[in-house]
């Protein structure tokens, strides 16, 4: 599949932040952005890349709007080269899309890329406990209480399906503007 016309990520055009060094690559992906980890580097088909959430070790994070509904997504970008591990990733993740609970951010679905796998799942946009803390510092112990217990539970129900988080962190702990 080539991007439409216009879309973030054909060869030579602006994805996400920028792409000025655009390889293409493979159709169905729509080429590569060798700038950096935060040019979206993919064509992700029916979504618009907004702009960049962050990034780090080997993701980064956008804000896209879906084409049809015009819903808000994040789109999380695994770079995983080593087809092996994007494979076993891939199957790992679809079972995350049948987790319902009201403190695991939805998963929608899984897109394959370049050495790369796309997780398209609801947008927490109120931002992390990392960027609480840098904000605010220490949190009081009732505030503790308050982000922890709904985290605890949302551990609990993963464990609960067989499933483990793998990266629990201030960076991965994330509130809606709800």
């Amino acid at each position: 599949l080539a991007p439409p016309p216009g879309a973030a990520g054909r060869p030579g055009e602006s994805a996400g932040t920028g792409c000025g060094q655009f390889r293409p690559g493979t159709l169905e992906a729509g080429g590569i952005c060798e700038d950096g980890p935060m040019d979206f580097p993919v064509y992700v088909p029916g979504y618009a890349v907004e702009g960049p959430l962050g990034s780090g070790g080997d993701t980064s994070e956008w804000v896209a709007r879906e084409e049809a509904g015009g819903r808000r997504v994040a789109l999380k970008l695994l770079h995983l080269p080593d087809t092996g591990v994007r494979e076993r990733a891939r199957r790992e993740l679809a079972l995350t899309t049948a987790v319902e609970h009201p403190h695991v951010l939805p998963v929608y679905g899984i897109v394959d890329a370049p050495g790369a796998l796309v997780i398209v799942r609801e947008i927490a946009d109120g931002g992390s406990m990392a960027d609480l803390l840098a904000a605010r510092g220490a949190l009081t112990p009732g505030e503790i209480v308050t982000v922890c217990a709904p985290a605890a539970q949302a551990l609990a129900e993963l464990h609960l399906l067989g499933l483990v988080h793998g990266d629990v962190s201030p960076d991965t702990v994330v509130f809606s503007t709800d």
